[in-house]
């Protein structure tokens, strides 16, 4: 047996620690250490809270990941009691701590402005991003080349509606400054409710136009960045920010 022969068997011997099921395992890996890594580092203020937030978004993630990577049914359901079990969990958990929790008045002001510029961010990447892929499901359909279902289209609609509603929302912030924080940790969980209907819709027609919606989600995160960079140059409040 030759060197590259031998490097293959060994190779296909241990495949399983590269295939997507692994890479999902990885994934909880790292969201655990993300979620300790916050509340050990912000302790003092509300750790608990971004611990929540983070382990949160970790577990929509991968069980996401889960169902598009199309393991076996079996494995599928023990994957998804055991992420669920954990990292909802933990992310109850720390809910908990939070809202027993009483934090200073400069570390709450420092979690809401950094909630917000991260909502900010999230919510226009959302609504220029639905809006592009609209417009390109639309205009597939004009041209005979159907990218997306009529349902996938209604979903799209939604989600760039919901969006957009939310938006206005961040943008009238200071008229609801009493509930800011609450304000904030409810944008937070729509925000999570429609990045689970965005990724679902392009998950369905991903196979359909791979090139075009990589490229025009690029477009919009580049314009996102640029313009960002262009108004912190200015000394101006880049996005939503008042």
């Amino acid at each position: 047996m030759g060197v590259m022969e031998f490097l293959g068997a060994v190779g296909n011997s241990f495949s399983f620690l590269y295939n997507m099921v692994t890479g999902a395992l990885i994934l909880w890996v790292l969201t655990v250490t993300a979620t300790a890594s916050a509340v050990r580092s912000l302790a003092e203020g509300r750790g608990a809270l971004w611990g929540a937030m983070i382990s949160t978004v970790g577990a929509v993630i991968i069980l996401l990941l889960i169902q598009l990577i199309g393991v076996p049914e079996d494995t599928t359901n023990v994957l998804n009691n055991f992420i669920i079990m954990t990292l909802g969990g933990l992310g109850s958990g720390l809910l908990a701590v939070a809202l027993v929790a009483e934090p200073n008045a400069v570390e709450a002001l420092k979690f809401k402005r950094a909630l917000f510029n991260i909502l900010d961010y999230a919510f226009v990447w959302l609504w220029l991003s639905s809006l592009s892929m609209i417009f390109l499901f639309l205009i597939s359909k004009l041209s005979g080349r159907i990218v997306a279902t009529d349902h996938a289209l209604g979903i799209m609609l939604i989600t760039f509606l919901f969006t957009f509603l939310s938006i206005v929302l961040l943008e009238c912030r200071n008229k609801f400054a009493k509930w800011g924080e609450s304000v904030g940790l409810g944008l937070f969980l729509i925000l999570v409710v429609l990045l689970v209907f965005y990724v679902g819709t392009l998950a369905s027609v991903w196979s359909k136009a791979p090139g075009w919606i990589l490229t025009l989600n690029s477009l919009v995160a580049c314009s996102i960045v640029s313009t960002s960079l262009y108004y912190r140059r200015r000394g101006a409040a880049p996005l939503l920010q008042p």
